[in-house]
């Protein structure tokens, strides 16, 4: 991101920040209403969005273990089957990885469009986790018939290792060349020692 979007994005961020603090404190029930709009995902209810995973990320960016989750091939499920289609995968998709994630104490948030970042306190966390969302993912029926929903996942120790994981996870699917929509789920980690918490 260039530099002065980074300001520009900070600044909002600190006076939305700000108003938010004074609805909560002079209106406490409309204030929980704004918070409720301003962190929610539209889409999936929930989950966190972008804006609530950067005002974590605030205060979280190098503790636990990030999870980085990009369906595989969505693009072309969007160009076949039309964007109401997709967002129902995408809803569908969020609610049951919302579900997961929680059963490990986790954090969910939907960055945008199919891409997904969820956050736990240990590694053993974040791996039952992907295991549990892979299972499912493979075990889920074809979306409209024959588009298998698949992703690309990377775990990480921060943000951006997560991000390069998930990079390596989605050269992994363009490796195995299959037709679009009949991918597997792969799941790369940059975390050296996986045994460990």
């Amino acid at each position: 991101m260039e530099k002065s979007k980074e300001i520009n994005q900070t600044v909002g961020d600190h006076e939305v920040r700000e108003a938010l603090r004074k609805a909560r404190r002079e209106m406490p029930e409309e204030g929980k209403v704004l918070a409720k709009r301003i962190f929610t995902d539209t889409l999936i209810p929930v989950m966190g969005n972008k804006y609530a995973y950067h005002d974590f990320l605030s205060r979280n960016q190098d503790r636990g273990v990030h999870v980085h989750v990009d369906l595989n091939d969505f693009g072309d499920f969007n160009k076949k089957f039309g964007d109401h289609a997709g967002d129902e995968v995408i809803q569908a998709f969020g609610n049951m990885a919302s579900k997961l994630s929680r059963l490990y104490r986790g954090k969910a948030f939907r960055f945008g469009g199919d891409e997904f970042k969820f956050h736990f306190d240990t590694f053993k966390s974040a791996r039952k986790f992907v295991s549990d969302l892979a299972g499912s993912l493979d075990k889920a029926p074809s979306a409209y018939g024959d588009h298998k929903l698949s992703a690309s996942v990377g775990i990480g120790s921060g943000r951006d290792h997560a991000e390069r994981a998930m990079m390596e996870a989605k050269q992994a699917k363009q490796a195995a060349a299959l037709p679009a929509g009949q991918a597997a789920t792969h799941v790369r980690s940059s975390i050296e020692f996986p045994g460990k918490d």
